[in-house]
C-alpha cells in the first residue's frame, strides 16, 4: 500500500510544458494583486474598517469645509438726487423712506416759495447730507447759540472777561432768547474777536462779511455757516471744562428748538433756534434751527435755515426727517 503510493507519486507524468510551475506563479500573482487591492481599499477608506473609515471621512470633510462668508454691509456712496439733495453714506439710503420724506418736504418748500438751506454732517465720520448749503437767510436768534460759545470759550476761557460778568446775560439770551440780554452782551464784548472766531471755524468772512458779523448782531447766514459754527463749538462743549458745564444748562431749555424738543428727549443736544415773522429794516422772515446731536448713530451737526415766517411745524418736520436720514446714512458703519 505504502509502496503503491510512493510509486504513484514518483511515477506521475510531468507536464511536458511545465504547467505546474506556471500555475503556481499565477496563483501567487493573483494573491499579490488581491492583497494590493485590499490595501488600496483600506487606504482609500481612511481606516481598516468601514465604521472607522466613515468616521474619518466626516471629520476630514468637516475640517476642510470653508467657513461661510459674512454678507457685506451696505456700500458707502456719494450721490446727488434730481432735486439737488447731496449725500454721502450707505447706498441703501437711495431707496429709503427717509429720503422720500425729505424730497417731499423740499418740494413743498419750493412750491410755497420758501428758500431752504440744509446741512447734516457727522462729527466722527464721513456721513453727510446737504441741500443748497450756501443759501442765506436772516439768522434771527439762531446766531445767539454760537455767540454764547464764543464768549465762554475765547473770552471767559482766555481770561478776557469774567464769567460772572456775562453769566446772566448769556443764560437769558440762550435759554429765553432774550433780545435785550443779547444786545447788552454784544455791546459788552464788541470788537473782541467774534469774526476772528468765525474765520477760525471756517466761516466765509470775506468781502466785508467780517464787519457784517461784528457790527450787525443778526447777520444773514446759510446752513453751512451755522453748521461750521456748531462744529467749531463741539470740542469746547464736549470737553467738560468748568465753563462748558456752566453753559450747558442754558442749551437744555432753548425755546422753539425742534432739535432740543424732538431729539433731546433721547440723546444729548446743544442747539438754538431763531425766528422772525415779517420784514422790518434789515430783518426778514425766517425760521431756523441748528446745533449738535449726540445720537446712537453718531454725533452730528444739523442746521436748517429757511425764509418761512415763524413756521415751527415745517422746521420740526425737517429736523425729525433729517435725524432719520442721518441714522439711515450711518448704516455703512455697521
Amino acid at each position: 500500500m505504502g509502496g503503491f503510493l510512493r510509486h504513484a507519486d514518483a511515477t506521475r507524468p510531468r507536464d511536458p510544458a511545465g504547467r505546474a510551475p506556471l500555475a503556481l506563479a499565477a496563483a501567487l500573482a493573483c494573491a499579490l494583486a488581491l492583497a494590493c487591492l485590499l490595501a488600496g481599499c483600506s487606504a482609500a477608506s481612511g481606516g481598516p474598517s468601514a465604521e472607522t473609515g466613515g468616521a474619518g471621512r466626516s471629520a476630514s470633510d468637516a475640517a476642510a469645509a470653508p467657513e461661510p462668508e459674512e454678507e457685506p454691509g451696505p456700500e458707502f456712496v456719494e450721490a446727488t438726487t434730481g432735486s439737488g439733495i447731496s449725500y454721502a453714506g450707505a447706498s441703501s439710503f437711495a431707496a429709503s423712506d427717509e429720503l422720500a420724506e425729505l424730497e417731499a418736504l423740499v418740494a413743498d418748500c419750493e412750491a410755497r416759495g420758501v428758500s431752504l438751506s440744509i446741512v447734516v454732517r457727522d462729527l466722527e465720520g464721513d456721513v453727510s447730507l446737504s441741500y443748497r448749503p450756501d443759501t442765506r437767510a436772516y439768522s434771527a436768534s439762531a446766531i445767539k447759540g454760537p455767540y454764547a460759545v464764543f464768549v465762554y470759550e475765547r473770552l471767559v476761557g482766555g481770561g478776557l472777561v469774567s464769567e460772572g460778568a456775562v453769566r446772566d446775560l448769556v443764560a437769558s439770551a440762550v435759554a429765553y432768547s432774550d433780545n435785550e440780554a443779547y444786545r447788552q452782551l454784544r455791546e459788552a464784548t464788541y470788537g473782541m474777536g467774534w469774526s476772528s472766531w468765525l474765520a477760525d471755524a471756517g466761516v466765509d468772512v470775506s468781502g466785508g462779511r467780517a464787519s457784517l458779523f461784528d457790527d450787525y448782531w443778526y447777520a444773514d447766514v446759510s446752513a453751512r455757516d451755522l453748521a461750521l459754527m456748531w462744529e467749531a463749538s463741539w470740542p469746547y462743549l464736549s470737553g467738560g471744562s468748568e465753563g462748558a458745564r456752566a453753559l450747558a444748562p442754558s442749551f437744555a431749555q432753548t425755546p422753539n428748538s425742534a432739535i432740543r424738543e424732538l431729539l433731546g428727549e433721547t440723546c444729548p443736544t446743544w442747539s438754538k433756534a431763531g425766528w422772525f415773522y415779517s420784514t422790518d429794516g434789515n430783518a426778514s422772515p425766517a425760521t431756523n434751527d441748528a446745533g449738535i446731536v449726540e445720537a446712537e448713530s453718531g454725533a452730528y451737526v444739523l442746521a436748517v435755515v429757511t425764509s418761512a415766517p415763524g413756521d415751527f411745524e415745517l422746521v420740526g418736520e425737517l429736523v425729525s426727517t433729517l435725524a432719520g436720514c442721518h441714522e439711515a446714512l450711518a448704516m455703512e458703519r455697521g
